[in-house]
Formats: C-alpha cells, sequence, structure tokens
C-alpha cells in the first residue's frame, strides 16, 4: 500500500498508470547485488511484487535518500513509508530492486526468499537472524509505545526486521497496560517522553517498580541532554533521539540486552 501511495503521488494531477505485477523467479548473486539493501541474499528463488508507475520519476540523488525516515518530495508529515518497506523487506531477508528516472516513472520490485519444500536443497542463512521461536518469545518482544502512527509503524517494521516481536501502544496507559499483560515476555521497552493520559516519566515509573529489571529505552524528538534531565541514575537502559535509524535502533537494543543478561544470576 505504501509503494501503491507513492506511485499515485508521483503522477500528481496528470494521468498515468499504475500495475502491480507478481512473479517468481530464480535470482542469482549477480542480480541481486542490485538490491537497495546493504545485505544481500543468497541466491535462490525468490517471489516478488513489483509497483510500476508512468509518474515523474526520481532523480539520483532522491534515491539516494529513498529509505530515510522522514525523507520526502511531498509535504511535511510524510516520509515514512519507503522506510516502513525496507524494515519489512529487511525483516524476510529479500532484497529491492530498483529503476527510475526523471520523465520516465519509476519501477520498484520487492523480492522475498521462497519456501522450499521439505527435501529441498535450500539452506537458511547462518548470518540472518532467525525468527523468534515460542521457547524463547519472553526474550524476544519489545514494546513500542509512542503516540504518533507512523513513528510507531517504522519502530515496528525495523523491531521486527532485527527478529524480535513488536507490540505497540498510542499513549501511556495503554503502554502499562500491555508492559503488564506482556512482562514475562519483554525483552526491552522503547518510551516515548511525550504521551496522552499518562507522560513517559509516569510510565517509566510505574513500569520500573512492577519489573524493575527490564531495560526501557527512552524516546523523544528532543536532545538527550534536554529530554532526559528527569532521569539521572535512575536506571534507563539507554536513549535514541526521533528520527532514529534501524542501525541506531538496533545498537540500543544491543546494549539494553548486554545489560539484561549482566544483570541475571548465572
Amino acid at each position: 500500500m505504501n509503494l501503491i501511495t507513492n506511485a499515485s503521488e508521483a503522477m500528481a494531477e496528470q494521468p498515468g498508470t499504475i500495475t502491480v505485477t507478481t512473479g517468481s523467479q530464480d535470482c542469482d548473486e549477480a542480480y541481486l547485488n542490485h538490491s537497495r539493501i546493504e545485505q544481500k541474499p543468497p541466491a535462490g528463488p525468490f517471489v516478488w511484487i513489483e509497483i510500476t508507475d508512468t509518474g515523474c520519476g526520481m532523480s539520483d540523488q532522491s534515491q539516494q535518500r529513498l529509505f530515510d525516515p522522514f525523507f520526502t518530495t511531498k509535504f511535511t508529515g510524510r516520509g515514512l513509508g519507503m522506510s516502513a518497506t525496507l524494515g519489512i523487506v529487511r525483516g524476510h531477508r529479500g532484497a529491492i530492486i530498483l529503476e527510475s528516472a526523471p520523465g520516465v516513472g519509476t519501477s520498484i520490485r520487492l523480492l522475498f526468499p521462497a519456501f522450499r519444500e521439505q527435501g529441498g536443497t535450500g539452506e537458511s542463512d547462518p548470518k540472518a537472524p532467525s525468527a523468534p521461536s515460542d521457547s524463547r518469545s519472553h526474550a524476544r518482544t519489545v514494546l513500542i509505545a509512542d503516540d504518533e502512527d507512523a513513528v510507531r509503524e517504522v519502530g515496528a517494521a525495523f523491531i521486527e526486521s532485527l527478529g524480535f516481536r513488536a507490540i505497540t501502544a498510542a499513549d501511556g496507559e495503554e503502554a502499562l497496560r500491555l508492559f503488564k499483560e506482556h512482562a514475562h515476555q519483554l525483552a526491552c521497552v522503547l518510551l516515548d517522553l511525550t504521551m496522552p493520559r499518562m507522560d513517559g516519566v509516569s510510565a517509566f515509573r510505574e513500569m520500573k517498580r512492577i519489573q524493575s529489571e527490564i531495560p526501557i529505552i527512552l524516546c523523544s524528538g528532543y536532545p538527550e541532554r534536554e529530554a532526559t534531565e528527569r532521569f539521572t541514575n535512575k536506571g534507563r537502559a539507554g536513549f535514541i533521539q526521533k528520527p532514529y535509524r534501524l542501525q541506531q535502533l538496533q545498537e540500543q537494543l544491543e546494549r539494553a540486552q548486554k545489560g539484561l543478561r549482566k544483570s541475571q544470576p548465572e
């Protein structure tokens, strides 16, 4: 849906065509090296969905920034659709092939590794993050609390691309309720400081009272010093400023997980 929305906006008020195509193909290493995702998947069978439009197309500069969170050539408040798409495809260890030129239009193909039937020759990538199993679910769930829909959407896509399960809350009271319900499953909480009904400071205090060992990463659009002045030596596991990139979130989660393991008895 994000791709179709972008394609529609690329045609503006001019008449044009959006084509949605699906298929399957065997992809070799040379083809997959054209993927816009840094981690290239191994060669093999893939299924794909492709969105093609006859709109305005993109310059090389726009293509380089296409997946940056909050980057948009449209009006303010947009720019998260492609970032969310990137997180979803990366989570499936897939690929994104982009072809575009100004005045010509754009074609984006999303490729997902095809499932091999039992007895096939496919092997999983040992370097890729494995999906959380039921036996490890207690340590593979992240609660994202933020009152902005777009931030929750992108954050959840990022979390799932890192091999975690994401649950989301739109305000402090909902976050606290979900925290109580899933406390035994949570690996971490990503907590916005400014939310309706209950702000992040109050939610943080209550969460720490319920389960003090669960890492809580504070999140804000303000700089860290300004946003966390009320949290000095109060057990926060980290801080991340919005808008954030996948790598920044991954670093914060890894740091939080290391701290959690150190705090647990042998």
